[in-house]
């Protein structure tokens, strides 16, 4: 087997979520990015701007010719990473040339919902994609437990799949903005679109006698209208409005807990990475992926939003326990979520590298490793 000298990333856009982790690869590999647009106009709207990518080489895919695109930077000692080839057709024509070439190709992706009838079809499409290109993918690296339980279920073998999620850089603060309180201070940060869970969150705070939980929302989108008439006249739900991520990460400093109320199919939740970097304790709703870091309640509570009465017994337990986080559990959550930082996504995925192509022992994702 050849010496694996560089990757290739190909994803739709250049992501603050997934770059930091190839930046701190690039100690390791020659880096390239190559992305159909660099961001997104969703994210321009939201006031995203790229992220750095000091160190990685980024490159806009062809729209005349993807396979051309890939055959020019193919090699045996390149490994190709895809994200996106489902709902991307350049990208996933480009990921069929590597196919053909018998190209090393890897794929990050994130689990799908598998609920009802249409998770059904989900279901069977998935199964009879599996059997066209699991004979030419090395390695998938799937988007926490759910992940991992999808690709295993619909076809590919255990032993390509890897446990996955997004490695972010921890957000510099300071301690001492955190003052005590009487309330519990509760923040959800994110888009109010159904599937997110926003409408039952804030139904489930008001449904709560006499709590002590002091709700924070941050965000907007398609259900905002409806968001701000459930919150109209209450004196403990406070609403902030769109927020850059830096503004953001300085909020969670002041909150007691980060929820991820998520309703319907999600994503990773990136926030969760953000909270845990500043030692706050997490509520997530198993349909996120970042659920896959909350593995003992030092880091906070995990829930099945099926379960109609989860949540509300969760934050009514917080309220009547007055359950917050002290000084040494808050420190705790920072040293945990050293094992999402960036160098050790890259340190992780050179393990499964190493592991696939020469035979190493078996890595094991990392924030699994560093329990109490």
């Amino acid at each position: 087997m050849s010496k694996i000298t560089s990757v290739i990333f190909w994803q739709p856009n250049v992501s603050h979520h997934t770059v930091p982790v190839m930046r701190a690869l690039a100690n390791y590999y020659a880096i390239t990015l190559c992305v159909i647009e660099r961001v997104s106009a969703r994210r321009k709207a939201m006031g995203w701007a790229e992220p750095d990518t000091t160190g990685i080489n980024v490159e806009i895919v062809s729209d005349v010719n993807p396979e051309l695109f890939f055959e020019i930077r193919h090699s045996e000692s390149t490994i190709h990473i895809f994200s996106g080839t489902s709902g991307y057709p350049l990208l996933w024509r480009a990921f069929k040339k590597g196919l053909r070439l018998n190209a090393k190709l890897g794929i990050q992706a994130e689990t799908r919902n598998w609920q009802g009838l249409s998770g059904l079809l989900r279901y069977i499409h998935s199964r009879w994609e599996a059997t066209r290109i699991r004979g030419g993918v090395s390695f998938i690296l799937a988007m926490g437990d759910r992940g991992r339980e999808w690709y295993t279920r619909v076809g590919f073998k255990g032993s390509t799949v890897f446990t996955w999620a997004y490695f972010t850089k921890q957000f510099d603060f300071s301690e001492s903005a955190r003052e005590k309180s009487t309330m519990i201070r509760v923040l959800y940060a994110g888009r109010f679109s159904p599937e997110k869970g926003i409408i039952s969150l804030i139904e489930a705070v008001k449904s709560i006698p006499d709590s002590t939980i002091q709700l924070h929302i941050a965000g907007g989108g398609p259900l905002q209208s409806q968001v701000e008439e459930l919150i109209t006249g209450c004196t403990d739900i406070t609403f902030h409005g769109m927020l850059p991520m830096h503004s953001v990460s300085a909020l969670l400093t002041e909150m007691d807990y980060l929820i991820v109320p998520s309703t319907g199919k999600d994503g990773w939740a990136a926030v969760v990475n953000e909270a845990l970097g500043t030692g706050t304790p997490c509520i997530v709703s198993t349909n996120a992926g970042a659920a896959s870091l909350i593995i003992n309640k030092q880091l906070g509570f995990t829930y099945n939003p099926a379960q109609k009465n989860e949540l509300v017994e969760i934050l009514r337990m917080i309220s009547e326990k007055h359950l917050v986080a002290d000084a040494a559990q808050r420190g705790w959550i920072r040293h945990q979520a050293a094992t999402i930082s960036p160098e050790a996504g890259a340190g992780y995925l050179k393990e499964i590298i190493e592991h696939v192509f020469w035979g190493r022992a078996r890595p094991n994702a990392p924030w699994k490793l560093n329990t109490l």
